[in-house]
């Protein structure tokens, strides 16, 4: 990933990035709050494989939501006010975009403030949905055999 960020930021020039020592410090806090949060779901989906007879389907639901609603496929601006409303409410946003506009210097402080307050509240939400489906799972789980 850094090779690629460097790249891309060389051949983007040096006025397409922030130049607010804020943004330089809260975008790679930003970048691992995400994976944090990504591997919490992945974490608490995989977990449901103990109460569930698959979790494809919920894996795939989450991925499809994924690609639209964190700018993955086509950039939030792009949105109809409705869905960008629909997008700011969900953890989508938070995953990529948020870092990425960081970057970029298209967030205040506020906003940095802000989405890392969100960030970590949706860590948190996730934890607990982990705990309660890894706990929930394991007090049904039975394994036989010897």
């Amino acid at each position: 990933v850094v090779p690629i960020a460097l790249l891309t930021a060389f051949f983007a020039g040096p006025d397409a990035l922030s130049h607010d020592p804020v943004a330089w410090l809260a975008a790679p806090l930003m970048v691992v709050l995400a994976w944090v949060m990504t591997f919490l779901v992945m974490a608490a989906i995989g977990a449901l494989a103990l109460l569930l007879e698959s979790t494809a389907g919920l894996f795939e639901v989450w991925l499809g939501l994924f690609t639209v609603f964190s700018g993955y496929l086509v950039p939030l601006d792009l949105f109809p006010p409705w869905a960008r409303a629909i997008g700011d409410v969900l953890p989508f946003r938070l995953l990529l975009a948020l870092p990425v506009e960081t970057m970029l210097g298209r967030v205040d402080h506020a906003g940095i403030a802000t989405g890392l307050g969100l960030q970590l509240a949706w860590c948190t939400a996730f934890f607990v949905a982990l705990r309660f489906t890894w706990n929930t799972g394991m007090k049904r789980y039975q394994a036989f055999g010897g």
